[in-house]
């Protein structure tokens, strides 16, 4: 048995991920006086009042993956993962970075670690358990198989069922008539299809772009983004809803971090926006269908897929991967992964993690300043991850991947434009494989910053290719209209 003690007065007191994953968590204590916020569930009353009572006790039992503090009081609770978790209190802790507690006084971590084991703890608001519903868009085709062994279903069903998805894109259980009758029965007693219904759909004045506010089951709501390129169609996809990093100029940070999106949810905004280009094919042959080929020809195919829209991909990691695996599959949605893009604000574990897993898709960081002060003003991450570290680490990414990084650089006027910060931005990246994405700021209505002229712009990209070598590319900004382009996407509370 392994015992760590972390003691802080008046500083942030952290519990880093690699620590916890070399045993199997069992146990956690943390007291203290710490920052809360209490988080009301959907469930009814009672549980938030059963939850407020243990907060007034200073005493709150939460599973494993359900992580909160009680606070203004001596506050202890325990993680056990063995603890039902419809009967727990819920508590929501807001303001933490991924592996921070913030105190405002004596605080300490007991962290207990038994045997050897992969379990690890992660911080933040697990997914809605609203409904109990298997999520079919979650799930791989291997896992969809050995569902339909565990039900005692031949896992050779399968594949008509994951065609149903994910070639003919249906949007109901009911649209699948040549599924087994007893698993068609399953299906309707156990699971669900996932699909996301549209709250809001909003077109661009500049032809090309159209914004979805997408409904999920506990009524929570994200955005997703279909852009229109030459040649090729993007859907711009969410991963949480809200964001805890907190870029001062983005409107996902500025309104805050809810919860994380579950495989099924990702995978829906996915196959979503596929549905909306199929539904818009012109139709080849008498059964009404058209080939790939033919679909990619016309632009209306899906062809590539951002990482880039509500919330940061690496603090839902897995989730994350785990729909990336589902969008990979050949017999499935059949996105190559050099069509993937993961755009991150510098979360240096899930970076990482990255490397070593050899993720084939591609990564971005947004940099958007050459200093740690200057970066740490815009991007509070930088406090928890300083560039010095997140340079390290896309080093580490690159040398055991042989994959470029595209870093990503907001241009606001008069704060990070000008000819010294491009040669900034050249010393930072000399050496490394990169490409540098030049994305004129999108308007905000909590940043009062201005995008930079064309004129600076351009000169800043002189200065990269010239000076530098640096291969760049100004953004073309697409759907600003309707606040669909970068770092506008976001949901009002009602």
């Amino acid at each position: 048995m392994l015992v760590f003690l972390v003691l802080a007065s008046y500083k942030v007191v952290t519990v880093d991920a690699p620590l916890l994953r070399i045993g199997a968590l069992t146990m956690a204590v943390v007291f203290g006086r710490v920052r809360y916020t209490l988080q009301r569930t959907r469930s009814g009353d009672a549980e938030a009042a059963a939850a407020e009572r243990a907060g007034a006790s200073g005493t709150a039992a939460i599973p494993l993956d359900r992580v909160g503090i009680v606070s203004g009081v001596t506050v202890r609770f325990t993680l056990d993962e063995n603890l039902p978790h419809a009967a727990q209190p819920r508590l929501l802790a807001l303001g933490w970075d991924v592996h921070d507690v913030y105190d405002e006084g004596f605080c300490g971590v007991v962290v207990t670690l038994f045997a050897v084991g992969r379990r690890s703890l992660a911080l933040g608001m697990p997914p809605s358990d609203v409904t109990t519903r298997l999520n079919l868009y979650g799930l791989t085709r291997s896992e969809l198989q050995q569902q339909l062994v565990h039900w005692g279903i031949k896992p050779v069903h399968a594949a008509r069922l994951w065609k149903y998805l994910y070639i003919e894109l249906v949007s109901s259980l009911d649209d699948m008539p040549e599924l087994l009758p007893k698993l068609a029965v399953r299906l309707r007693e156990e699971a669900t299809l996932g699909v996301l219904p549209t709250a809001l759909e909003t077109a661009s004045s500049d032809g090309f772009t159209r914004k979805y506010l997408l409904s999920l089951p506990d009524a929570e709501r994200i955005e997703t983004v279909l852009m229109r390129f030459t040649g090729r169609v993007t859907a711009c996809v969410s991963s949480q809803v809200g964001c805890a990093m907190g870029c001062v100029f983005c409107a996902t940070g500025q309104m805050g971090y809810t919860r994380h999106l579950t495989p099924g949810e990702i995978v829906a905004q996915v196959v979503h926006v596929a549905r909306v280009l199929r539904h818009e094919a012109p139709r080849g042959s008498v059964k009404g269908a058209i080939t790939r080929a033919t679909r990619h020809a016309l632009g209306t195919r899906l062809r590539n897929v951002v990482l880039m829209g509500m919330g940061e991909p690496l603090h839902n990691y897995d989730a994350v991967m785990h729909a990336v695996d589902i969008m990979l599959d050949q017999n499935g949605p059949s996105l190559a992964a050099e069509r993937i893009t993961l755009s991150t604000v510098g979360v240096v574990p899930g970076i990482l993690r990255l490397a070593a897993e050899q993720r084939p898709i591609h990564l971005a960081v947004s940099l958007h300043a050459a200093t740690q002060a200057e970066r740490a003003a815009l991007v509070p991450a930088a406090r928890k991850w300083p560039l010095d570290e997140l340079m390290a680490a896309c080093r580490t990414y690159s040398e055991i991947t042989g994959r470029r990084i595209f870093y990503e650089w907001t241009l606001i006027e008069g704060k990070n434009d000008s000819e010294e910060q491009a040669r900034a931005v050249g010393e930072l990246l000399r050496g490394l494989p990169a490409h540098v994405n030049l994305i004129p700021l999108n308007p905000t209505t909590g940043y009062d910053g201005a995008p930079t002229h064309s004129a600076a712009g351009n000169r800043f990209r002189e200065i990269l290719q010239q000076e530098y070598a640096l291969p760049s590319t100004m953004r073309q900004r697409r759907g600003i209209d309707i606040a669909a382009g970068c770092g506008q996407l976001a949901v009002l509370a009602s």
